[in-house]
């Protein structure tokens, strides 16, 4: 269910190997209303941190405490090495200027950076203009099809916050075979 003319980064996976050490989640795991994490979210950031991966939020949330708040009542802040949020910085997404302060914070290069989003015109679209290595889009609603251009067009999208880690199985890897290209099952 994949081929490489669909999906443009895979004979470079296939041969150099999985060079992603940074992955940017949108607030993983907002729900829609109340802000909770979604089936999964936590434990999902956790075990990602434990396979070596440095990771950060960059957040259009409107509020100055609300991911703060979020991320110490849940126990999570230990897990993100930047939290970039667009109502601190006054840059929303997709202006690319958030995404690099937040690759500068931790020392990443767009190139080992991965960006997981359910924004396929904020999330997407940014990380794609400053050339992040990689992006993932979150569907959590499979009988709703992916509004999908070229320029906000995903690497791979998951239905679940969890099956990212079946995606990223140790840093410095990707299961190829493992990624679903955004057009499947539209």
């Amino acid at each position: 269910f994949l081929c490489e003319d669909t999906f443009e980064l895979l004979p470079r996976l296939e041969k150099e190997g999985h060079p992603y050490d940074f992955i940017i989640l949108d607030p993983p795991a907002f729900t829609k209303g109340r802000r909770t994490v979604v089936e999964g979210g936590a434990d999902t950031v956790k075990e990602l941190c434990r396979r070596g991966y440095t990771l950060g939020i960059i957040s259009d949330l409107v509020g100055r405490r609300e991911v703060d708040e979020w991320l110490d009542q849940d126990g999570l802040r230990p897990y993100f090495q930047t939290v970039q949020q667009s109502s601190v910085t006054y840059i929303r997404k997709p202006g690319p200027a958030i995404y690099y302060y937040a690759m500068e914070e931790v020392g990443a290069e767009p190139e080992n950076c991965c960006y997981v989003g359910d924004n396929l015109n904020r999330d997407i679209i940014g990380a794609k203009a400053v050339d992040f290595g990689m992006t993932v889009t979150v569907q959590y609603q499979k009988d709703k099809p992916l509004k999908l251009t070229a320029e906000n067009r995903p690497d791979a999208k998951v239905y679940r916050f969890p099956d990212l880690l079946d995606i990223f199985p140790k840093r410095g890897q990707v299961a190829v075979e493992k990624l679903i290209p955004p057009e499947d099952g539209q």
